[in-house]
């Protein structure tokens, strides 16, 4: 017997999405983003992690990552939970009104017959019993929708917690490939920072919660969140620099996936 397998995300619909109107405002709108931050750094900073072999393109890129990663997590993911749970409370309700009405003989034309056109008895099947499998499958839907509105609420809070620092993380990483054990980059990433910040708030990017009190950009507060996300080792006395290949950009897909391993 031929296994059933889920449907998946087809290449070409990821590829529709790509060329949606919205990801193109997107797309023009984080442009726009690292030209601003680009205007609102200091050359010093940015000239220093050059100098150690960043690339200035790279960097902008993650800085403007991290702006949309202070947003946290889209408003639509449970605006669509709340959505799952809606219909399923809705298609519960019609099935209970259905079970009813079905459930009541005289809903059934040979009820009548019988009664009173002298339709035999045993011809009269028992109410509901036909459309019971019906009703167990409409059932079943709800409970799926249900389900998966939970599964978005849980995923939710996972996701809050990778996307909270996902974008400093990943700017620090990137950083920290360049670093010494002299020069570690702390207070020139807090300056990128502030600058980041200022660009956004122009442009009026900044989060749904623009006063937070994870949001302190002192060398201090970097090193901390360096050392706390990227423990020292043995082996990091040795700086490794980046092989050419590196991307410029990582996939949405490929951050994700650095994440959840680190919270393991």
């Amino acid at each position: 017997m031929a296994q059933h397998k889920t449907p998946i995300l087809k290449q070409r619909a990821i590829e529709g999405l790509r060329k949606s109107p919205d990801y193109q405002e997107w797309n023009r709108t984080f442009e726009q983003l690292r030209q601003a931050i680009r205007h609102e750094a200091s050359p010093r900073d940015m000239r220093l992690l050059v100098k150690a072999g960043a690339k200035e393109d790279l960097l902008l890129t993650l800085l403007a990552f991290v702006v949309y990663d202070w947003n946290g997590l889209s408003p639509e993911l449970m605006q669509k939970r709340r959505a799952l749970r809606s219909v399923a409370d809705q298609l519960v309700t019609v099935v209970n009104h259905v079970t009813r009405i079905v459930n009541d003989p005289m809903c059934d034309g040979r009820f009548w017959l019988a009664l009173e056109g002298g339709l035999s008895w045993d011809l009269v099947p028992q109410a509901g019993c036909i459309e019971a499998p019906v009703l167990k499958g409409m059932r079943a839907l709800a409970q799926l929708l249900r389900d998966r509105g939970n599964g978005l609420g849980k995923h939710a809070r996972f996701l809050s917690k990778v996307v909270r620092n996902r974008g400093k993380r990943s700017l620090i990483g990137y950083v920290r490939i360049f670093a010494t054990e002299k020069t570690t980059f702390d207070q020139e990433v807090a300056y990128l920072l502030i600058a980041t910040e200022k660009a956004a708030r122009r442009l009026n990017l900044v989060g749904r919660k623009p006063e937070t009190n994870d949001r302190q950009f002192t060398p201090e507060q970097i090193k901390k969140f360096r050392q706390r996300h990227f423990p020292a080792t043995a082996s990091n006395n040795i700086v490794e620099q980046p092989h050419e290949s590196t991307p410029k950009q990582k996939t949405l897909g490929q951050r994700l996936a650095e994440s959840f391993t680190s919270l393991e």
